[in-house]
């Protein structure tokens, strides 16, 4: 890993794009990094783009926010012309194909450009656990990510829903591992 790391996930509010950046952060912290996680997002809980900033470091972070990222993952289709001013060259993108179309990345410089028909693999498992299939290929992608540290901080963030539904903690491994897989 490079001295600090910089994570854009955006989407739509009620995509679970807070809960993604929230188990990256508690990952990254459970490994001994230091760790920011910045939610943003329009007052509308579902339907307006919500956004998350993500910043690990082997460092002390000084400053929480960041002007350029390393690494932007794009949950909807109206959530890219919110990501555009985040894009250097040197940035990857990981992307939901089943909602995000390729078009829109033809004026985006970008260094590597990775599609995943994330809403599409959920389906098969269920289809609100799309989100942890882009949680999964997070980790496989940015490696400093462990998939075992991900599911752990998961159980933890969502025990009060497992209790509930014991079923839910089985799907949302299995959409881990078909991202990760």
């Amino acid at each position: 890993m490079k001295k600090q790391l910089n994570i854009l996930i955006a989407g739509e509010g009620g995509q679970g794009v807070q809960k993604i950046a929230e188990i990256l952060a508690r990952a990254a912290f459970s490994t001994n990094l230091k760790t920011t996680y910045i939610p943003n997002f329009t007052v509308q809980q579902r339907g307006g783009i919500s956004s998350a900033f993500v910043r690990v470091s082997q460092d002390t972070i000084v400053y929480p926010k960041f002007e350029k990222a390393d690494w932007i993952i794009i949950l909807s289709n109206r959530s890219v012309a919110r990501v555009k001013k985040f894009l250097i060259n040197k940035t990857n993108l990981i992307y939901n194909s089943t909602l995000v179309k390729p078009f829109n990345f033809s004026s985006f410089k970008y260094r590597e450009k990775i599609a995943i028909p994330a809403t599409k693999i959920a389906q098969e498992i269920n289809k609100q656990s799309f989100n942890m299939v882009m949680l999964g290929v997070i980790a496989r992608e940015i490696k400093i990510f462990d998939i075992t540290k991900i599911k752990q901080e998961a159980k933890k963030i969502f025990q009060h829903k497992y209790k509930i539904n014991p079923e839910l903690e089985e799907q949302n491994n299995k959409a881990l591992d078909a991202g990760y897989n």
